[in-house]
């Protein structure tokens, strides 16, 4: 039998929890871990935040790439004609939409807003809520 480990010591890790029911067994909570030391089958992970070291297979966790391409890069604001999404919640439910950015509205002391033009309707969302898709 090959030892074929998937990850090293210090490695960051994704942990898989599971949830056993008459249906099967199922895919349930994650949390994320800093491997101390790897055998074969199981490893020893140190869990974020906690540091609460767990003895779990190996089968459940997946290494975390933690290289980052710029980690000074800036979000960057849509611009007025940029085709935007709307992601936010209101009311404990997710509004989503996608439309075109006309106006951009900084009234002091408020919430920056936007219009944007979803179809034929204009849809008043926060500023902050914005992401671009494409630029103009």
């Amino acid at each position: 039998m090959s030892r074929t480990n998937k990850f090293k010591m210090g490695d960051l890790v994704l942990i898989a929890g599971s949830k056993e029911t008459g249906s099967g067994i199922f895919q349930t909570g994650q949390c994320i871990g800093r491997v101390e030391c790897c055998g074969l089958f199981d490893s020893f992970i140190k869990i974020s935040p906690t540091d609460k070291m767990i003895k779990i297979s190996n089968k459940r966790c997946n290494v975390i790439d933690e290289t980052i391409e710029c980690i000074s890069e800036s979000v960057r604001n849509p611009k007025i004609g940029d085709l935007v999404l709307s992601y936010y919640e209101k009311f404990r439910e997710v509004e989503q939409r996608i439309g075109v950015l006309m106006e951009i509205i900084d009234v002091p002391g408020k919430t920056k807003m936007s219009k944007i033009l979803v179809e034929t309707e204009d849809v008043l969302v926060p500023f902050s809520a914005l992401i671009t898709l494409e630029e103009k």
